[in-house]
Parts: structure tokens; sequence; C-alpha cells
């Protein structure tokens, strides 16, 4: 059965280990416990060509504290896919994506001719109702 390996990569507290949860069981906590270097849960889907096939989805959580930064090389290596996550409520964390992509690059390791090909994402987490009728509130 193919392994997809896809990294969850950004500062601490942007809600990358709650996205993987409630991905993976439908669950949401709101207590917060950071992640130790890093963490990782496989899932099984259905292969998307194949109907008689399964992939496993390894999604690995990485810690978002500079201190683990070390680590990162080993959880970052072949990977097939990065996420690349913010908090919409902290400008911050998006502009400190810039230097998670560099490190991304260099430690897993990914060369420019690969990039064309390599599946990166952004996403913005943490807008719920709550932050929504703020964000309006402060726009309007």
């Amino acid at each position: 059965m193919p392994t997809v390996k896809l990294v969850v990569i950004g500062a601490s507290g942007v809600g990358k280990t709650s996205l993987r949860t409630q991905y993976i069981s439908g669950r949401f906590s709101t207590g917060y416990r950071a992640t130790i270097g890093a963490d990782f849960i496989s899932k099984t889907l259905p292969h998307p060509t194949k109907p008689d096939q399964s992939v496993t989805l390894q999604i690995w959580d990485t810690a978002g504290q500079e201190r683990f930064s070390s680590l990162s090389a080993a959880f970052f290596r072949g990977a097939d896919a990065a996420l690349l996550m913010f908090d919409v409520n902290k400008p911050e964390t998006l502009t400190a994506l810039t230097r998670w992509w560099s490190q991304f690059r260099e430690k897993a390791p990914l060369s420019d001719d690969e990039l064309e090909d390599y599946c990166c994402v952004v996403v913005g987490n943490k807008i719920d109702f709550q932050n929504q009728k703020l964000y309006n509130s402060s726009t309007n």
C-alpha cells in the first residue's frame, strides 16, 4: 500500500494539532498542549485512481517552537507534501512562513527543480464565527 507523507509546519499555537485531530477523528479540544518535537498519525484512504487499492496518509505534526528546529530535518525528510499554517489573528505567523518554508526546503531537502511539481499548501487557521464577528467589526 503506498504511503503519502504530509508535514504540517508553522509557528507554535497556530492550530496544527487541532487541524490534524479534527481531520482524523472529527474532534476539537479547546485545551492547548504544545507538540514536543513531532507526532504523526496515519489514516487509510481509498486510492484516488484505483478503486481496489488504498493509500496510507501520514500526517506529521511538527513542533512550532524554535528549540525543536534541530529535530526538523528528520521529520521533513521524505515528505511528499507540506502544509504551511498560520494564525489569521497573528500576522507575524504569516510572515514567519517564509522562514519555515526555507527551513523545510533546506532540511527536506527540496531542490529548485523539484519545486514546480511539489505540493505545498498555505492555510490560514482560527477563523470561526466569533473571530469572524470581531474581524468584520474591525474592518468596517
